[in-house]
């Protein structure tokens, strides 16, 4: 009776469940996994649920009807790569790669596959089992995480046991600024401690250059395995921005205190000295006229004095509320620099300082805000008396050239060191000395004239030398009128020359 080759098929598949390690019930309950089992020609004699799912067929359509190579691509075939896997099957028993197979569909997808043989009982070659692992979710998961370490403003680096560098993304490039050549297989450097953040300082190169600049780094560092073997994976936070954040944030917090301190002080002395004037001559301990006279000019004076503190602190809320504006109107800058000067005559008389100014009769009107700009004016000329020397002078200079106006007020006082002039127009900022301790002040009047002449469109400035004086200087932009009739410049030198002239010593710019 001739067997059929159905029927050989299916001795051949019992005979391979029976005389090789796997059993049924492992073979189909491997549903994560195609195994495949074939003859040493290539011929499906077992295929499981979990190689139904991969690739599409059912059994009916596989078992002793298709050879091995319908899962493989034809350049795979064509190649000479699966006779490869063959001989190497023959003389290991095992044979792994990683590559792509075929479904039903004709869709192909990444693979993890491990070949092995089988033999019979007496050791001859029997045929193999395929057991294929479909990577596609796993390659997908790897593409993402790929996507976003290298996309990930944070540095990120894996170093191995030895403290080489063996991956890291573009962003911890750019913290070194080094290369990838200069970088993989390099020392790390740092301490790597799994489970615990530091901070370091790195130095890097800002270019091809030799300019280089300081980066504070925050590491977090968690214990991996990288390619079968223990490694550290550091993620590197570049915190330098926060830090000066955090720095600054501390700075001001202590200027707020100083600044409270201060200004209670500055509340305090006038109150005290009007009280204690009014006190008196209600008691009627002032008789004489020219004594009260005398105390109320006082009084007068310290009203002044706290009048101008509120309108700081009124001027600095408006303006940290964005509720600051200015009202602009046609107005004569000589006028309003005379009124600011007579505002503060018995300031300077008391201390016998007198002001020269310096104002061509010529100058044009501008448009802006008079109550304002009289708020700079009387800052910066209560800043001249405070620091200049009894009996000593002020000159105030005005002029205007093509389409601004310069504003100077300059003392021969004391002077401000450099360190000093870098902080002037902050907010809060009092110099350090007993000197500008003793002169007081709130720390408000430069921030706001600052704020004043920038909603403006100006520039506010100061020069200054230790025991050489000081000249504070502003301008203003203004529009000529026909009338004027001033020259234009002629070409883009000459107005580049123009304005060299005032650039000239701007050591200080805000």
């Amino acid at each position: 009776m001739k067997i059929s080759e159905e029927q050989l098929i299916q001795d051949r598949v019992r005979e391979l469940r029976e005389n090789t390690d796997f059993t049924s019930t492992l073979f189909e309950s491997l549903v994560g996994y195609a195994i495949i089992a074939a003859d040493f020609d290539g011929n499906i004699i077992a295929y499981n649920n979990g190689a139904r799912q991969i690739y599409g067929y059912t059994p009916e359509e596989i078992i002793g009807k298709q050879n091995i190579e319908i899962f493989f691509t034809e350049d795979f075939i064509k190649s000479g790569k699966l006779q490869h896997i063959i001989v190497g099957l023959i003389a290991k028993d095992q044979f792994s790669y990683e590559g792509e197979k075929v479904r039903k569909n004709g869709a192909t997808f990444p693979a993890q596959v491990l070949f092995t043989l089988t033999r019979h009982k007496d050791g001859s070659v029997a045929g193999f089992v395929e057991i294929v692992e479909d990577l596609t979710q796993r390659k997908q998961t790897e593409l993402s995480l790929r996507n976003i370490i290298t996309s990930s403003i944070d540095g990120i680096v894996i170093v191995d046991q030895k403290g080489l560098i063996r991956f890291f993304n573009p962003s911890f490039g750019s913290l070194f600024g080094r290369k990838a050549e200069d970088l993989l297989g390099s020392m790390f450097g740092f301490p790597l401690v799994s489970g615990e953040t530091t901070e370091i300082e790195i130095v890097r190169k800002r270019s091809e250059k030799t300019s280089i600049d300081t980066r504070t780094v925050e590491i977090r560092v968690v214990q991996i395995n990288w390619e079968k073997e223990n490694a550290y994976l550091a993620l590197m936070q570049d915190i330098t921005e926060r830090k000066k954040v955090e720095e600054e944030r501390s700075k001001l917090e202590r200027m707020k205190t100083e600044f409270i301190s201060n200004i209670s002080h500055e509340l305090r002395t006038p109150l005290q000295s009007i009280k204690g004037f009014a006190k008196l001559m209600l008691q009627g301990k002032v008789p004489d006229p020219e004594t009260q006279k005398e105390f109320l000019t006082i009084i007068d004076s310290q009203s002044e004095n706290l009048t101008r503190l509120i309108e700081s602190l009124l001027d600095m809320s408006r303006i940290e509320s964005c509720r600051f504006e200015i009202q602009k109107a046609r107005l004569s800058v000589k006028d309003l620099i005379e009124n600011a000067v007579g505002e503060l005559y018995s300031l300077t008389n008391q201390r016998g300082i007198r002001i020269h100014e310096n104002i061509p009769a010529t100058l044009p009107e501008i448009k802006a805000d008079g109550e304002r700009l009289r708020q700079v004016m009387v800052n910066l000329f209560s800043n001249a008396i405070k620091f200049s020397h009894d009996g000593g002078s002020i000159t105030v200079s005005a002029d205007a050239k093509d389409n601004e106006l310069l504003v100077q007020v300059t003392d021969y006082g004391i002077g401000i060191s450099e360190d000093v002039m870098e902080h002037l127009f902050e907010r809060f900022y009092q110099g350090n000395g007993s000197m500008t301790r003793s002169a007081g002040g709130s720390g408000l009047g430069l921030y706001i004239s600052k704020q004043i002449i920038e909603a403006h469109g100006g520039d506010i400035w100061v020069e200054s030398k230790v025991g050489g004086g000081s000249t504070f200087s502003f301008t203003l932009p203004y529009e000529k009128s026909h009338s004027e009739g001033a020259e234009q410049p002629r070409n883009p030198a000459q107005a580049k020359l123009r304005e060299g002239e005032w650039s000239q010593g701007r050591n200080v710019k805000v």
